[in-house]
């Protein structure tokens, strides 16, 4: 079985365990935290970035410019996120 089919299956038993729902477009993960001990974890996204420099011609450098927070709770909804779709 190889990356791409093995990418499938994955994804498609994600998709039928969580239900998800697509909100918008984001440019990358920068990870999940909890703000305080009591609270829920949160994950951190990119949502609007900027080139600042070139390496080598092929690698960019960007600037983050704006983040997005997502509560991973179950119990805790989020508002309007304003992603691009």
């Amino acid at each position: 079985m190889g990356a791409v089919s093995r990418c499938r299956f994955y994804c498609s038993e994600l998709a039928n365990a969580w239900n998800p729902v697509c909100v918008g477009q984001v440019l990358g993960v920068i990870g999940k935290v909890k703000l305080h001990p009591d609270s829920e974890w949160r994950l951190l996204l990119i949502k609007h970035r900027t080139p600042v420099w070139q390496l080598a011609g092929k690698h960019t450098i960007y600037r983050i410019d704006k983040i997005v927070v997502i509560p991973l709770s179950a119990t805790e909804a989020f508002s309007e996120l304003d992603l691009e779709v």
